[in-house]
């Protein structure tokens, strides 16, 4: 039994080592790995600087509308 828990721990500290390697450089991969270049052209469409004003318009052209609480004092 004795034999067998040391067997166990080894294996264990081995395959924890080997997980914490690998995770090492996989890091080390992504950073020095070159970042991609954007390449959308839905990005790098220039913006329009004429606002549509009609929607402004339709909400100015709305009535607001406020409802207010009763007196809690009228209520009896």
């Amino acid at each position: 039994m004795k034999r067998a828990s040391r067997y166990l721990l080894f294996i264990s500290i081995i395959t924890f080592i080997a997980v914490i390697v690998v995770i090492i450089q996989d890091s080390y991969q992504k950073l020095i790995q070159t970042q991609e270049k954007i390449t959308s052209d839905i990005i790098l469409k220039p913006i329009n600087p004429q606002l549509d004003t009609t929607v402004l318009d339709e909400l100015q052209k709305r009535t607001e509308y406020s409802v207010t609480s009763p007196n809690p004092t009228s209520i009896q």
